[in-house]
């Protein structure tokens, strides 16, 4: 069968699955590093508790048009990588210019991923005081996790090919980190991994973690294939004869997290407000830079608790000069002026 009789089957597949549901439709269009991968593959539906997504991966865009087409106007929104991670460096501009009904959300791809693993590893190793990852593989998942693990306390080492590169990283992370870890990078795969607690694989498919890698690590250690294929036969077969556990990323916490946040954000905007209650007292609500001594307010419509009081300047006065305005607000609350 040829790709364009598959993608055809794949369009008509989802098509349907999409139709039969009735939450919103999303259809999400995204670049790929993961060198295994055909020029344009249909991964799996994804579903929220109010979204259905469908979702391709391309390596060229040699079918965006005829997919964009069969979902222009059907779907709710077109969720659009604007990321950059293989040849195609215009998917963003294209799908723009093809897309005539439906509305566009320009969406992240590798923070799913990166809010996913971390997440992971933070239920994985509930203590990351003095426990030491490898990150396999610097691109940029490998540099994002880097920095949040390192942040949580552990001592972490970029591993990749470059030594320049590895160096300039690991500059660069330490110098915007806030935490008790560290980063260093270091070209020696063996070496990193000697007694390692965690091994992140975030090569884009490129098998990288062998055997001895594997024989090395803590006995305890726990490997995670974030890129997809980024163990050696050697590498598995040593895993399992010690057993290590492997885990294979599944992003679906981070992406239901990201279409969370997007449906709390797009509601909560329009709520932004503010109401004069008299020439002293303003209330507004949190999103609001309020001026100062303007009352800051869980909900405009029947407020059950103020939050703070607005110095003038993005923070909030100290009780001390905040209690004034808040009994103000409370002697007005009790006279039925809200």
């Amino acid at each position: 069968m040829t790709l364009k009789k598959q993608i055809e089957q794949k369009i008509e597949l989802t098509y349907k699955i999409l139709a039969n549901s009735e939450k919103t439709k999303l259809l999400c269009l995204s670049t790929t590093a993961n060198l295994n991968n055909p020029s344009t593959v249909f991964s799996s539906i994804r579903e929220t508790r109010t979204t259905i997504a469908g979702s391709v991966l391309f390596r060229d865009l040699s079918f965006l048009e005829e997919i964009i087409n069969a979902f222009d106007g059907f779907v709710d929104y077109f969720l659009v990588d604007c990321e950059t991670k293989n040849e195609v460096s215009n998917l963003e501009e294209v799908a723009r210019s093809l897309i005539r009904q439906s509305s566009i959300w320009i969406y992240k791809p590798n923070d799913i991923t990166v809010d996913a693993l971390d997440m992971w590893v933070c239920h994985l190793f509930p203590n990351m005081k003095n426990k030491k990852a490898v990150v396999v593989g610097t691109g940029n998942i490998g540099f994002k996790i880097a920095l949040k693990l390192c942040e949580r306390g552990m001592d972490v080492t970029l591993n990749g090919r470059d030594h320049l590169r590895l160096q300039s990283l690991s500059t660069a992370l330490n110098l915007i980190k806030r935490g008790q870890g560290f980063i260093k990078g270091n070209i020696d795969l063996w070496e990193s991994t000697k007694m390692a607690d965690l091994i992140l694989g975030c090569t884009p498919g490129i098998p990288v973690i062998d055997e001895h890698a594997v024989q090395i690590m803590s006995d305890a250690g726990i490997i995670i294939d974030v890129g997809n294929g980024t163990l050696t036969p050697g590498g598995l077969r040593s895993a399992h004869t010690r057993n290590i556990k492997i885990f294979c990323l599944f992003m679906q916490g981070g992406y239901e997290g990201m279409i969370a946040n997007w449906e709390f954000t797009q509601q909560y905007l329009p709520k932004i407000q503010q109401k004069r209650l008299s020439s002293e007292i303003v209330i507004i609500t949190p999103g609001t830079l309020g001026q100062y001594g303007n009352i800051i307010v869980d909900r405009m419509e029947s407020p059950r608790r103020v939050l703070g009081v607005c110095d003038g300047t993005g923070d909030v006065l100290a009780e001390e000069s905040a209690i004034s305005f808040i009994q103000q607000y409370e002697s007005l609350i009790e006279k039925g002026s809200l």
